[in-house]
């Protein structure tokens, strides 16, 4: 990914350099000097005024204004006795906001997200109270007009509608315009957008017909035609919208050839066929449609629950199979549940006011700003400059640069794509390693498999407790008795899961919990390894992770102060097995190439072309500094991991490290609130209507009749959860898919709630290495054709 500021740089540089040559008269070929100390006033005006005017935050004087609008009412101006404090400033907040609308600090959809950030961060609303407009049916209503409208510009239905009517009414230029009219008239219940029919079907039209009767914009022959025309049809606002069909209209496309055979035609018709793929569509179709009316329902599983099921097994085949993209499948299978009034429309939307859903939103915009500020590509090669004059250097550089960053980008695949891969590929072309050649192996190979496998955490629990105090333990289990195992002398030691050194959460969800005392000596048990990659560090380090937690929740295992419990329970295996990775690698698939002194040249001299650390750089380290630190204490300070980042958000788009166009062009984050949204709503639904609870107890009971303890039902599933990859292309479909089933199947068989999840989800990263296929990353590095083969055998080891 290509820093967007680099020219900026460059030419600011070359600006300051001329200025600084007019002074210090420096020879051309002198390196760019820096601003001297003793600049002259004129010179510190100049470099105020340039600030000034690229200045791409907030526009500051509406910015003061529409503060001192909700300050001054909230505070200054006496409140009702009936009203309570919370309306109060609610409506203190609401004036601000539409004095926004109206003053233009920031885009419209900025300044609503900061207004909305500002309700939750002052505690007037609670985040539930505050996303709840997202569940409205009229907003969806809205947004699926604009859909409808384009498709309809997309068609060219729109365009085709106008000429039967210019070609009916057209005769005379009075009729024109009634036929135009009439037009618009006919098409605007389905094209919601006045601007959208203006510039994307009527402007252009007029513009050609204005064209062929020698009428010109800007010129006396405008009011031979155009001008009369655009007045009668009230286009009095330039168009923001383009229609891509306007050089149809102009230059019609000439028909297919006459002695075109019908055979050919269908052959191109279903080659230009751009809708669901019909074998997988079936595929889903039928796995739902047999699931519901074939397969017996359970007594004890109502006909709702049994009808959602098929959905939601429709849903996960889509996934896989994939007869459209993730996030369209998912919105139609939700389309399925309303129209078949399996939920209704307020259950089904009722997963888009999630947390979590929001928090990977804001991550996606995160990634953003590090990419757009070129922060993501300074820092590695610093990395790089640093340890990178060896070929081990180099991929334990790149590795602890991924550390570094991957709290703040939460795709594996931006990091991939965005950051490392473009780095390794300059180098691995420095040292003449080429992908699809013997080349590859003299460095590129061995740095693509070390960045992909780097961080691989080894996740071991291995505590030793003391049972304290009598009465009931875990879901109904007396003390002294371990949970799905046999009794244990009161008092003595036992091998069990410790949750936060003190605490174990039991299975199936129980809130109740056994005091437990870590003390030390030996005989300790080493419980079983959950494993990761890099992203297993940290929670909001990958999507999946905060998927697995909500879902974990939706079960009834609550992970206590989420950020840092995982980073607890991960981050020392995780450390140590990341420092390992390259190491092994590097003896297992040594690279030809042991020692890499341009690495940190070419390093050094891109960190040279990219200048000085600029404005938009600090401004994103702090305000990482500044949500991670809220990440940590937030339950310190009552303050939601979702609350945290809209804060930071709110930050980046009031200074201008991110703008609004930056958020909307993220499809990325869109497209995951909606797919995320439905299968969490739906998740939901199941465990609501007692699908889980149904699933968990058949589970039980089998694993009872094997007389299996739940350390050994916990390796089973753990292990049958890891190599079932092989059959996905997705980490994300992967937990989607069979998550919640295996955590609920760990759940009955007493396995202690939290362990079982965070060994899912610490699970879940390492799979995403398994295969060049298993994950986005996987794809980015090893479709850079830098040999499969070692690909799957290092994932193997």
């Amino acid at each position: 990914m290509s820093n967007p500021n680099t020219t900026d740089i460059e030419l600011q540089r070359t600006a300051d350099a001329g200025v600084t040559a007019t002074v210090a008269s420096p020879s051309p070929t002198a390196p760019l000097a820096s601003p001297s100390p003793t600049a002259s006033p004129e010179r510190n005006a100049v470099r105020r005024r340039r600030r000034f005017l690229l200045w791409t935050g907030a526009k500051p004087i509406p910015l003061l204004a529409c503060i001192a609008i909700g300050v001054i009412f909230r505070f200054a101006v006496p409140k009702p006795s009936r009203v309570s404090h919370q309306a109060w400033q609610l409506l203190a907040i609401f004036l601000a906001t539409i004095a926004g609308l109206v003053l233009g600090p920031l885009p419209i959809g900025s300044w609503a997200f900061v207004c909305l950030t500002v309700t939750v961060v002052t505690k007037t609303l609670t985040f539930a109270a505050a996303i709840a407009g997202f569940t409205n049916q009229v907003i969806w209503l809205v947004v699926a007009s604009f859909f409808f409208s384009r498709g309809f510009m997309k068609s060219g239905l729109g365009d085709r509608i106008a000429l039967y009517f210019v070609k009916v009414l057209g005769k005379s230029t009075l009729g024109l315009a009634y036929g135009l009219a009439l037009c618009e008239l006919l098409i605007c219940p389905a094209v919601p957008s006045t601007t959208a029919r203006a510039g994307g079907v009527f402007l252009p039209l007029i513009k050609s017909m204005a064209a062929a009767a020698d009428s010109r914009p800007k010129e006396a022959s405008a009011k031979k035609l155009g001008a009369y025309l655009v007045q009668g049809s009230v286009f009095i606002k330039l168009p923001t919208m383009s229609n891509p069909h306007t050089t149809d209209i102009e230059q019609p496309l000439t028909s297919p050839p006459p002695t075109s055979s019908p055979e050919r035609n269908a052959i191109r018709r279903f080659l230009l066929w751009t809708g669901a793929k019909p074998i997988p569509l079936l595929a889903c179709i039928a796995i739902g449609v047999i699931f519901r009316f074939a397969v017996p329902k359970p007594s004890r599983v109502s006909h709702q629950a049994w009808q959602l099921l098929a959905i939601f097994l429709a849903t996960i085949a889509g996934l896989v199979l994939g007869p459209l993209p993730i996030g369209s499948w998912a919105f139609v299978c939700l389309t399925v549940t309303v129209v078949t009034k399996t939920l209704t429309f307020a259950a089904a939307i009722a997963g888009f006011t999630n947390q979590v859903i929001w928090l990977v939103v804001a991550s996606f915009f995160f990634s953003r700003g590090f990419m757009k500020s070129g922060l993501g590509d300074r820092i590695a090669l610093y990395f790089v400059k640093v340890l990178g004059k060896s070929t081990l250097g180099l991929a334990y550089g790149l590795a602890l640069c991924e550390l570094l960053i991957c709290p703040a980008v939460p795709s594996t695949t931006a990091r991939a794509g965005g950051v490392f891969l473009p780095l390794i590929k300059s180098m691995a072309a420095a040292a003449d390693s080429r992908p699809r050649e013997a080349s590859a192996k003299k460095l590129g190979a061995y740095l693509v498999q070390s960045q992909l496998q780097s961080g691989v955490a080894a996740v071991v629990f291995r505590w030793k407790a003391i049972i304290h105090g009598g009465g009931e333990g875990i879901a109904g289990v007396p003390l002294g008795v371990v949970a799905g195992g046999g009794p244990v002398i009161r008092g003595g030691t036992i091998n069990i899961v410790v949750v936060e050194g003190k605490r174990v959460i039991g299975g199936g969800g129980s809130n109740q919990s056994w005091q437990l005392k870590v003390v030390t000596g030996e005989g300790r048990r080493q419980l079983p390894k959950c494993s990761g990659n890099s992203s297993a560090m940290f929670l909001t380090a990958a999507g999946q992770n905060l998927l697995c937690i909500q879902l974990a929740k939706s079960l009834g295992v609550n992970v206590p102060n989420q950020w840092i419990t995982w980073f607890k329970a991960a981050s020392l295996p995780a450390l140590i097995s990341l420092l390992a990775s390259p190491f092994i690698l590097f003896k297992v698939f040594p690279p030809e190439i042991k020692e890499t002194p341009d690495a940190p040249v070419l390093a050094r001299q891109k960190l040279e072309q990219m200048g000085p650390v600029k404005r938009n750089e600090w401004l994103m380290i702090g305000t990482m500094l500044l949500t991670v630190a809220l990440w940590i204490s937030g339950q310190a300070l009552n303050m939601a991991t979702v609350v945290a980042a809209m804060l930071g958000l709110s930050i980046l788009l009031l200074l201008g490290v991110l703008d609004w166009d930056d958020c909307l062009s993220e499809k990325t984050a869109w497209d995951t609130l909606i797919w995320f949204g439905v299968l969490v709503g739906m998740a939901s639904q199941l465990t609501t209507l007692g699908i889980v609870s149904w699933i968990s107890d058949g589970v039980a009971k089998f694993l009872k009749s094997l007389s299996l303890g739940w350390p050994a039902s916990f390796f089973i599933l753990q292990a049958a959860y890891f190599f079932v990859h092989y059959l996905f292309a997705s980490q994300t479909a992967h937990v989607a898919a069979l998550y919640s089933a295996f955590l609920g199947m760990q759940l009955a068989a007493k396995v202690p709630g939290l362990f079982a999840a965070l060994a899912l989800a610490y699970n879940t990263n390492l799979f995403g290495a398994l295969t060049h296929y298993s994950s986005a990353q996987s794809v980015v590095y090893c479709g850079g054709n830098w040999d499969v083969k070692h690909a799957l055998l290092a994932s193997m080891f």
